[in-house]
């Protein structure tokens, strides 16, 4: 308890000079890719990593992110997402409706490694409307999607990153391969 009450009385100037923050886990991370995550602790730390459609603040109340607003149908069965303009991700590739179809592709897709799918079940399709705008069609109305898609199993990842990822995965399957062959 002292160690945090003299954390928490360091003075806010002294938080500007941090260049770097380390945090140590005792397990080795399986994924940062927020659709593959599997633990509480991963999904935590894709929190950190990541930005959502709305921001859930501790007392539950959302906050627009990436979402400049959303629309629902009056049956429930659409939702209409339009997106903030201007956003990029940090390595200067645009934030736009492709970006959250490619996202919703790869949520949906029965292929994927997808742990926490049954959370956005009720998902039937993505559908981009332009450049800024997405549209989901729900198999069933679903009123708190909005906070469902403040969790980090939505959260997209730029499009270079995932072609780096995806051309890394295989290497390491590769790899994984030729140690299980030499020693199997």
């Amino acid at each position: 308890m002292t160690a945090l009450l003299m954390v928490l009385a360091v003075p806010l100037s002294g938080a500007a000079q941090i260049k770097e923050l380390k945090i140590g886990i005792g397990v080795d991370a399986d994924t940062f890719n927020p659709q593959e995550q599997t633990t509480t602790l991963f999904q935590n730390i894709c929190d950190l990593i990541y930005d959502n459609m709305y921001f859930q603040d501790p007392v539950g109340n959302l906050h627009p992110r990436l979402l400049a607003k959303h629309e629902v149908s009056e049956d429930g069965l659409t939702w209409t997402l339009h997106l903030q303009k201007g956003v990029q991700f940090s390595d200067g590739a645009p934030f736009n409706a492709d970006v959250i179809q490619q996202t919703w592709e790869r949520i949906l897709n029965p292929e994927m490694r997808v742990p926490l799918r049954f959370a956005v079940s009720m998902v039937k399709e993505s559908v981009k409307i332009d450049d800024y705008t997405v549209q989901l069609n729900l198999k069933y109305p679903f009123a708190p999607l909005d906070a469902t898609l403040s969790m980090a199993l939505v959260s997209a990842i730029s499009p270079a990153a995932l072609e780096n990822t995806a051309k890394t995965s295989a290497s390491i399957r590769w790899v994984q391969a030729l140690i299980y062959s030499a020693n199997g």
